[in-house]
């Protein structure tokens, strides 16, 4: 994240854009990384005044001799330039790092010492002339004589820098030397003093122009005609260049204080399991270059806005633009100042973009809370936002929950941490690529960071069948990651009716929620609390395509009442349209997620606004929670194959030891990959019941409570016909519910008792026989 500062005085009630704090920091660029100013700038200072001292004279000593001896060898007559130019220098750092001085041009100064170099050759040949006034006579004596030689060590001309500047000259152009010294100088000189060609021609480019384009009697003018537009008069233009004005300065991210220390529990992944992020930051150019185009394309369109401040994240840049006021004669002829709408500044996105070069912009029209429009470009180079720099932020422990989610960082760099207890459910849409199953793993990789598994169970479904199954083996898992589709379907069943099981107990004991349930559950000798439980869909586009009616209805009543069982949902999707993201399902959804999409269309089903479809894609994301009015920017967490396998495997190497401690949960069946998962009995009694008719069940019902079976029966309580009555007599039959039919007339036998349950013997019948 980079910070920044204003040369103008920001206008009270802004939240935080410039950082105003002194900066001690070098930027990279400078070619001294690490290294704070104030300390370089004392140095060279102290070397500035011991060289003076001891070149004149004034302060005798071993060490100053020894000094003045040096400078006087190698500089000859410019010795006293270099520790002169040292203590500038020094004093440019100092006032740098109090704030008095704000930018350093090293390019500059760099042109400056090499010009310093080629006045020192210059000094010499200046010497070796006053010699020998034969100029190559004194060239020659200059390079190989052993009196200039004797000068050289005596301090004279420009010393051993000066010959040895002369002979590079001497190689380079033998006949004329001082041409290639004098050329060189000019033009380092003219860098380090700012000056470029354009100053020296300028006058005589405008004095041409002038003189070829003279005013014609007839036009008053002299338009240049277009080629392409024979027919027609039309003026070329050359394309205006913009005047680039420094009023922002982009200051080094500097984060000396390392965070604090936290303790965790003993059985916790450490977090340098995972790997640190890198932060990048525009240049200093680039944004004053783009507030300036800002402000002249609004111009441009009778929109007049300046550009107060900006802010600076991993993705995007964040301008402030205040809208300013245009003037108009009424009708009794009297100017009245009349406010820029925010609506006209909002129309400009794409002749923005055109202006800023970029594919697409986004603005926020307005900030929330503020009293400006947000202008959002996307930076050059883009980063990352590692999951370890959000987990050691203040941000994050500020949030004080076990269900406390990484989402990212903002336009302005800061970590954004959400609570999966509060929201309670999470919906993220997005295209293929723009980060959506990643941003995944990585909550799911947060989450197990922070919980043990007798916290917090996983169910995971992946209809895609490889993005979530490096996950295998966690000891948060229940059971396996579900990809195929006919097993899905069950799996949400099962957590529907872990729902309804919860419930009950909370009536038993009573309490109103989980949190309260364990709290009282604890002081009981042989019961244990209930985990959490977070059940994560990669991609529910599938699961509608396939059982739209009961995937739907399972989804809304978890979304609705598995709140306070502490059952939790994330589902993505990457088709986030109307039929597949249908209005019951967004109204239990208040936390949406939405990365890139296609269309505004898209954008307005996941979030009720546009916006989505200008993002950049690769973790560029809107975030809607239920306390926001409007989407927040953010760029999403990034974690790595190799940090989730590092993750992973922890857990398992953990497995034997978490047993050993007791940490297992008696309430869901173990998560090891030799069990089954607890849906297992519910997917094989639907496996019996699957090719038989849809009413079986209740026809079973009616034959146990009567005591006895008859199509006839059948017909009355189930109000169907007889074809069908007769068809479900004969899958009793087949079941082995009822027995044969009698003759006569007779009515049949029911062979299960009032506590049996055939389906579950059948289907344990079929497990055996698997």
């Amino acid at each position: 994240m980079s910070k920044y500062k204003s040369k103008r005085k920001p206008a009270s009630g802004l939240m935080g854009w410039s950082s105003r704090a002194p900066t001690f920091l070098l930027e990279a660029g400078e070619g001294m990384i690490g290294l704070r100013a104030d300390i370089v700038g004392i140095l060279l200072i102290a070397f500035c005044v011991a060289g003076v001292l001891a070149l004149s004279g004034l302060s005798a000593g071993a060490w100053t001799a020894v000094l003045a001896a040096l400078l006087v060898t190698w500089l000859g007559w410019g010795a006293v330039l270099f520790p002169i130019s040292a203590g500038l220098i020094g004093l440019t750092l100092l006032a740098r790092s109090f704030g008095w001085w704000e930018y350093i041009n090293w390019r500059r100064v760099i042109a400056a010492e090499m010009a310093a170099l080629f006045l020192l050759g210059l000094a010499h040949l200046v010497m070796a002339n006053s010699v020998a006034p034969d100029q190559d006579v004194a060239i020659s004596e200059t390079l190989a004589g052993r009196e200039m030689l004797v000068r050289v060590l005596t301090g004279q001309g420009g010393g051993k820098v000066g010959w040895a500047v002369l002979v590079l000259a001497k190689l380079a152009l033998p006949k004329s030397p001082a041409s290639v010294l004098g050329l060189l100088f000019v033009i380092s000189s003219s860098y380090a003093l700012g000056l470029s060609w354009k100053h020296l021609f300028d006058p005589l480019i405008s004095l041409q122009h002038r003189m070829t384009n003279k005013e014609s009697p007839r036009s008053g003018t002299s338009p240049v005609i277009s080629k392409r537009a024979r027919g027609s008069v039309s003026r070329v233009r050359k394309p205006q260049r913009l005047p680039y004005e420094r009023r922002f300065v982009v200051e080094a991210y500097r984060d000396t204080t390392p965070p604090k220390v936290r303790k965790r529990m003993p059985l916790l992944p450490d977090l340098s399991l995972l790997s640190k992020g890198t932060s990048s930051k525009p240049s200093e150019r680039d944004i004053n270059r783009n507030a300036v185009i800002i402000e002249h394309t609004l111009e441009e369109f009778g929109v007049p806005a300046t550009v107060v401040d900006f802010q600076t994240g991993p993705t995007v840049t964040q301008f402030a633009v205040q809208p300013g006021y245009t003037e108009r004669s009424g009708p009794d002829g009297i100017a009245r100042r009349n406010k820029v709408r925010v609506s006209q500044i909002s129309n400009l996105s794409s002749d923005l973009a055109l202006a800023l070069r970029t594919s697409r912009i986004r603005i926020q029209a307005p900030v929330p809370g503020q009293s400006y429009v947000g202008v959002e470009v996307p930076n050059r180079k883009k980063s990352f936002v590692s999951l370890r720099g959000i987990l050691e932020s203040e941000a994050f422990y500020s949030v004080s929950s076990p269900l406390a989610i990484a989402m990212g960082r903002d336009v302005s760099g800061a970590p954004v941490v959400a609570d999966l207890g509060s929201m309670p459910h999470l919906l993220i849409a997005g295209t293929t690529g723009s980060g959506k199953s990643v941003c995944i793993a990585s909550v799911v990789t947060g989450l197990v960071m922070n919980n043990t598994p007798e916290d917090l169970r996983v169910v995971l479904v992946d209809p895609k069948k490889v993005e979530l199954v490096r996950f295998n083996g966690l000891p948060h898992m229940i059971g396996r990651v579900e990809v195929e589709l006919e097993r899905i379907i069950g799996t949400l069943r099962w957590v529907l009716a872990e729902m309804g099981r919860r419930y009950r107990k909370f009536e038993e004991v009573p309490a109103r929620d989980l949190g309260e349930y364990n709290r009282k559950i604890q002081r009981r000798k042989h019961s244990k609390p209930m985990p959490r439980i977070v059940v994560v869909i990669d991609e529910l586009a599938d699961l509608m395509m396939m059982a739209q009616d009961e995937t739907e209805k399972t989804l809304i009543r978890l979304a609705q009442m598995a709140r306070a069982t502490g059952i939790h949902l994330i589902v993505a999707t990457q088709r986030p349209s109307t039929d597949i993201v249908t209005g019951l399902i967004k109204a239990n959804f208040p936390a949406r997620a939405s990365f890139a999409v296609a269309s505004a269309v898209d954008s307005r089903v996941v979030l009720d606004t546009t916006g989505a479809e200008t993002l950049l894609g690769e973790g560029d994301m809107l975030f809607l929670s239920p306390e926001a009015a409007s989407p927040l920017r953010l760029q999403a967490v990034f974690v790595s194959d190799k940090d989730v396998d590092r993750v992973v495997n922890y857990w398992k190497g953990q497995s034997s030891e978490l047993e050993a401690s007791g940490y297992e949960t008696s309430e869901i069946n173990d998560s090891s990959e030799d069990q089954d998962a607890p849906w297992e009995e519910l997917l094989a009694r639907q496996a019996v019941i699957e090719d038989k008719d849809g009413q079986i069940t209740q026809a079973i019902e009616i034959v146990r409570k009567h005591g006895t079976a008859s199509a006839s029966l059948l017909q009355r309580k189930l109000k169907v016909g007889y074809p069908r009555a007769a068809r479900l007599m004969d899958e009793l039959e087949e079941m082995g519910i009822v027995g044969e039919l009698r003759q006569g007339g007779k009515t049949r036998e029911v062979l299960i008792g009032e506590g049996d349950d055939p389906i579950g013997m059948a289907a344990k019948s079929s497990q055996r026989q698997d």
